[in-house]
């Protein structure tokens, strides 16, 4: 919990010693519109090794093309897309300009087992993983801002370890509601969370470099989404109660 933990989706069980390569920010992410791809794995071998990749994305992209590469910066995804290049572990660790501390260790419906070790760790100690590098480091920052791939093999940087999980269970609250008549067509569900992302501790924020561990309040993600929500309830029991809504469930 201080220069290191291990996320929720983590395989569990012993890693066996194994070297390093550096990946950027870990990001595959292919051409879309007016979006330019970023494959961060380009000319990169994983094969038997751990991916060493900074969390979150380049801070120099601007609002658009970080709504655009948000899935693919998310932890999971980047910890997908290492395995499916052969990598036998992801170290997440923060970039030059990313302000945030370790990511919380807290399970989601969707964080299974991603099939490897993944693990963050601290500033401090993905700066020593990568000092390796040396002076080299800072010109492929600069290149790695821009979208270009210029990951490379850590010479002499190892990693094992075990990695253990104890998963509680607890209860959760939610709000469903149910409206309709007898219909064989399948229900139209409509939905919003009531959570949004704290300090930005997840990948998901696009908090720029001055923004960074400040409250995401949840104005569009998602009391906004709420409030759809609400509002189309609303619309719908309205024409219900009318008589308008003969084969909708809710």
């Amino acid at each position: 919990n201080d220069d290191w933990r291990p996320l929720a989706f983590s395989r569990v069980g012993v890693a066996d010693k194994a070297g390093t390569i550096f990946a950027g920010y870990g990001i595959d992410a292919p051409a879309e519109g007016d979006q330019k791809a970023m494959d961060s794995f380009a000319g990169l071998d994983l094969t038997g090794k751990w991916a060493v990749i900074w969390r979150g994305m380049p801070d120099s992209a601007d609002e658009a093309r970080r709504t655009y590469l948000l899935r693919f910066a998310d932890m999971r995804y980047k910890a997908a897309a290492a395995k499916a290049r052969g990598a036998v572990g992801v170290i997440l660790t923060p970039s030059p300009s990313f302000a945030g501390g370790l990511p919380r260790l807290s399970y989601e419906a969707i964080s299974g087992d991603a099939g490897l070790p993944v693990i963050a760790v601290s500033p401090d100690a993905g700066a020593r993983m990568l000092s390796i590098l040396g002076d080299d480091l800072t010109a492929m920052t600069g290149q790695i801002e821009q979208g270009q791939a210029e990951g490379r093999d850590l010479i002499g940087v190892t990693i094992e370890g075990e990695v253990a999980l104890n998963f509680e269970t607890r209860k959760g609250r939610n709000v469903l509601a149910r409206l309709g008549v007898d219909s064989d067509l399948p229900p139209l569900v409509i939905g919003g969370h009531v959570d949004h992302l704290g300090h930005g501790e997840t990948s998901g924020s696009l908090a720029s470099a001055e923004q960074a561990g400040q409250v995401h309040n949840g104005a569009d993600d998602n009391a906004s989404g709420v409030a759809g929500v609400i509002e189309a309830a609303q619309k719908l029991a309205a024409d219900h109660a009318k008589g308008k809504l003969r084969t909708t469930h809710l």
